[in-house]
């Protein structure tokens, strides 16, 4: 069974699948997985923590970020 933009991470389309384990959706766009519940009390509600968003940087941003230091190895003499 197909809920279209239903996906609570990306709004993409989900589907029901089952293995040994029981039944869980997975969203065909982002790969979402959550597992069915066994007890159904009312609807279907499916949570997730808010995915973070990626940071692009402008060019000129990027010029004035510091460079990382390489730690120096210290070699001893044999």
């Amino acid at each position: 069974m197909f809920w279209l933009k239903c996906c609570p991470r990306c709004k993409g389309d989900l589907f029901e699948q089952r293995d040994q384990f029981g039944s869980f959706f997975t969203c065909i766009q982002c790969g979402l997985s959550r597992d069915v519940p066994a007890v159904k009390e009312g609807p279907l509600v499916i949570n997730v923590r808010p995915a973070s968003a990626p940071v692009y940087l402008t060019p000129s941003e990027i010029s004035r970020q510091p460079t990382p230091q390489r730690p120096t190895s210290q070699r001893q003499a044999a």
